[in-house]
């Protein structure tokens, strides 16, 4: 994330070649460690400035979400869901992204709906 943070800078110090590589990184790591069930409850208290991790009431999902700082005056962003399967193993998810899209939504809140049949 401190490399998302330098090659972001000011006009000057900006290297958006550099910037999409930190971010690709950052999501494969993210995909990666993911897979690891223990990581639905770790805490990430290093990371707590700088990407937003929300976690379900039940901590079988979680979602992280990072500003990519690759937009301009708009905000772009990238999100990477991890939930536990009911196998137990822990999956990880990312949304298909357009390149240049930067539609992608922040996540912040995970609401819980109960339904009935499960």
């Amino acid at each position: 994330m401190n490399n998302i943070e330098k090659w972001s800078g000011d006009a000057d110090g900006r290297n958006d070649t550099a910037l999409a590589k930190e971010n690709k990184m950052l999501k494969q790591k993210l995909q990666r460690y993911g897979s690891r069930a223990a990581k639905l409850k770790y805490d990430f208290k290093g990371l707590a400035d700088k990407m937003y991790i929300t976690t379900s009431k039940d901590g079988n999902l979680r979602i992280y979400s990072w500003d990519t700082q690759s937009g301009g005056t708009t905000r772009w962003f990238e999100s990477i869901f991890q939930y536990r399967g009911n196998s137990g193993k822990s999956r990880v998810w990312s949304p298909a992204s357009v390149e240049g899209d930067g539609c992608e939504p922040f996540y912040n809140q995970i609401f819980q709906m109960d339904a009935t049949g499960g």
